[in-house]
């Protein structure tokens, strides 16, 4: 495993100044590399909350950067925005096991179904 950065204080990130946004993604590398001796070279979005000035500063600071989407990463994925699947949803070997395969596809497009539903129940 590795250890990335996700923010100094945990704000949504899309409400920050330029300065705050600076400081809280940066910062947040600075931090890590000060205590651990190396800086990281990943970082999640807080809440998942991004667009694309938060996307461009994590960018500049990081090789990839992870949202909070749910599905499989693709080819053709930005580095800026490499889907997050939380182990929550894996908590056995068994569902491990198909991982990668067309089932483990239908079952990331479902479980998104589920979300953007409870979303919009909310």
């Amino acid at each position: 495993f590795s250890i990335g950065a996700h923010s100094r204080t945990h704000p949504r990130l899309t409400r920050c100044t330029p300065g705050q946004l600076a400081d809280e993604v940066a910062g947040s590398a600075h931090d890590i590399a000060a205590a651990l001796g190396e800086r990281p070279v990943t970082f999640a979005y807080p809440y998942g909350d991004l667009n694309s000035a938060v996307a461009d500063v994590a960018a500049a600071q990081f090789d990839i950067s992870c949202t909070t989407a749910f599905q499989a990463v693709r080819l053709d994925t930005h580095p800026e925005l490499v889907p997050r699947l939380d182990a929550w949803y894996f908590p056995d070997a068994t569902r491990l096991s198909y991982w990668g395969s067309q089932r483990f596809i239908r079952s990331l497009a479902l479980r998104d179904v589920l979300r953007r539903l409870r979303r919009l129940a909310s």
